[in-house]
C-alpha cells in the first residue's frame, strides 16, 4: 500500500504539469488540496472497509499532488518580471549561480538578483528594491570582458523580458526548463562602464566546480577529449562538439557522456568494495563500527560527492535516493526491495521538480530503471547459471541491454523521432569500457590536479 500510494502522489505531481490551467493555477490547485484534504478526512473515518479506505487514500494522493503542482506554478507566476519592466534598462545586484556557459558569440549565466531599480547609475539607487526581486534570472553577456564566476556578486544594467517560448516536437521546451530552473526573467547585459563587480564570492559548490574545470583544462582547449573529460567530471558537456553528439546519437550511447545514474552507482559500489575491503584486513576494529555499515556511509558520501559535481542533474538525483533507501535498510538490519527506492526517487524527483515529466532525462532514467525492475529479475529471481554454477555475467549483461533497449523503444521515439539499432551492441562494449576504465581515470585526474 505504501508503494501504490506514493505512485499516486506521483502521477498527481506529473499530471498537473500537463494540465494547461494557465492563470487559474491558485485555484485550482487549492482546490485539489481541499478535495485531498477531505478525502483524507473519510479515509480516517472508515475503520472496517479496506478497498474503500485504499481508494479513498489513493485519490486522496493524487490530489494532494496535483494541487502541490499547481500552487507551486501560480507561486512562479508571482515572481515573474512585471510586464512593464520589459524592454527597460535598468540595474540589478545579485551572485552569479550555476557555471557560466561559454561560446563565441556569449557567456550565458544565472544570476540571483538581491536588489533592483531604475535609476541611471548604481549610486542613485535607492536601498529598498524598486519592486522587482525574483529569485533567478538568466543573463547572456556578449561582450568578452568582463569574465564572470560562480559566487561572484555583480552590478549589472540589464535589459530584460518574460521568459517564453515555442514548443515544436522533437524540440526541447524552453520555457518548461527554464520553469524548472525557477528563471523569473531572461535578457542580457547592456555594456556600460558602471557595471562592477562587488565581491568574489564564497567557495560555493558551483564556484568548486567551475575551478575544478580550469584545472583540467588542457593546453589544446579544442581537444576532442576535453568535452569528454568536462562531462563525466563535473556534468558538463557545454564543450561536446555536435560531431560527438551525432556520433553518440546514432550509437545510442549518449548517456554515457553525461553523470549518470550508471555512473553514481558504479562509484558508490567501488567505494563500498575497497572500504570493506580495508576495513576486513585491518589490524584491530572497533566492534561497534561493523566494516558493511561503515563501508555504506562511506559509499553514500561518494555518491552523493559525485552527484553534487554533476549539479545534482535528474539522473543522479534518482540513483542517489534509490542507493540510500537501499544501503540505510541493508545498515538498519532491514531488506527494502528495489522496488521501494525506485518509488521514493520517483516521488522525490517531482516534488523537488514536477516539471521534470516534460524532459527526456526523466523519462529514459526512470523508464530504464523500471524495465529492469519489471522484467530482467533484479529481486532475486533466478539467473542463468554455466555449468560450473558461476552466474554467466556476459549473459546477464547483454539480456539487460536488450530488456533496456526494448523498454526504450517509445521514449526514443517520442523524444528522438528515431531509434539506434546498434544500441544494445554499442552498450554491450562501451558500457564496461566507460565505466571500470575511462570514468576512473577521469576522476583520478580531477583528484591529482
Amino acid at each position: 500500500m505504501l508503494r501504490t500510494g506514493m505512485l499516486a502522489l506521483s502521477v498527481g505531481l506529473g499530471l498537473a504539469a500537463v494540465l494547461p490551467v494557465g492563470a487559474d493555477a491558485a485555484r485550482f490547485g487549492l482546490v485539489g488540496l481541499a478535495l485531498s484534504g477531505s478525502l483524507l478526512v473519510l479515509w480516517r473515518l472508515l475503520r472496517s472497509h479496506s478497498l474503500p479506505r485504499a481508494v479513498l487514500l489513493v485519490a486522496a494522493l493524487l490530489c494532494m499532488g496535483v494541487g502541490i503542482t499547481l500552487w507551486r506554478g501560480y507561486l512562479y507566476q508571482q515572481d515573474l518580471l512585471p510586464r512593464s519592466w520589459e524592454g527597460q534598462d535598468f540595474w540589478v545586484r545579485g551572485v552569479v549561480s550555476g557555471l557560466p556557459r561559454i561560446d563565441e558569440r556569449r557567456t550565458r549565466f544565472l544570476f540571483h538578483v538581491q536588489h533592483s531599480c531604475l535609476a541611471l547609475v548604481p549610486e542613485q539607487c535607492p536601498t529598498e528594491s524598486a519592486g522587482f526581486a525574483p529569485r533567478r534570472i538568466l543573463l547572456s553577456l556578449y561582450a568578452q570582458e568582463p569574465a564572470v564566476r560562480p559566487g561572484e556578486q555583480w552590478w549589472f544594467r540589464v535589459r530584460l523580458r518574460r521568459p517564453g517560448g515555442t514548443v515544436n516536437p522533437g524540440v526541447m521546451d524552453q520555457q518548461a526548463r527554464w520553469f524548472r530552473e525557477g528563471v523569473s526573467a531572461v535578457g542580457y547585459v547592456r555594456e556600460t562602464a558602471f557595471n562592477q563587480r562587488l565581491a568574489t564570492g564564497r567557495p560555493v559548490l558551483a564556484r568548486l566546480r567551475h575551478e575544478l574545470l580550469e584545472r583540467l583544462q588542457l593546453p589544446d582547449g579544442k581537444s576532442a577529449v576535453q568535452g569528454l573529460v568536462y562531462a563525466l567530471v563535473a556534468g558538463d558537456q557545454s564543450a561536446i562538439t555536435d560531431e560527438q553528439w551525432q556520433l553518440f546519437a546514432d550509437t545510442g550511447t549518449s548517456h554515457l557522456v553525461v553523470i549518470s545514474g550508471l555512473h553514481v552507482g558504479f562509484v558508490a559500489w567501488t567505494v563500498f568494495l575497497l572500504v570493506r575491503a580495508l576495513l576486513q584486513r585491518a589490524p584491530v576494529t572497533p566492534s561497534q563500527w561493523p566494516s558493511a555499515r561503515v563501508a555504506g556511509v562511506c559509499a553514500i558520501f561518494a555518491a552523493a560527492g559525485y552527484a553534487a559535481l554533476a549539479g545534482f542533474s535528474l539522473p543522479t538525483r534518482r540513483a542517489l535516493i534509490m542507493l540510500v533507501v537501499v544501503l540505510a535498510g541493508r545498515m538498519a538490519g532491514r531488506h527494502y526491495p528495489p522496488t521501494l527506492g525506485f518509488t521514493v526517487a520517483l516521488v522525490l524527483v517531482l516534488l523537488l521538480d514536477p516539471l521534470a515529466v516534460l524532459s527526456a532525462g526523466f523519462w529514459y532514467s526512470f523508464t530504464a530503471v523500471g524495465v529492469l525492475l519489471l522484467g530482467f529479475g533484479f529481486q532475486g529471481r533466478s539467473s542463468p547459471r554455466d555449468a560450473s554454477g558461476v552466474v554467466s555475467l556476459w549473459e546477464r549483461w547483454g539480456r539487460s541491454q536488450w530488456v533496456v533497449f526494448v523498454g526504450l523503444l517509445v521514449p526514443m521515439m517520442v523524444w528522438q523521432g528515431s531509434i539506434s539499432l546498434v544500441s544494445p551492441l554499442a552498450n554491450l562494449l562501451a558500457i564496461p569500457v566507460v565505466s571500470l576504465v575511462v570514468v576512473p581515470l577521469c576522476l583520478a585526474a580531477a583528484v591529482m590536479t
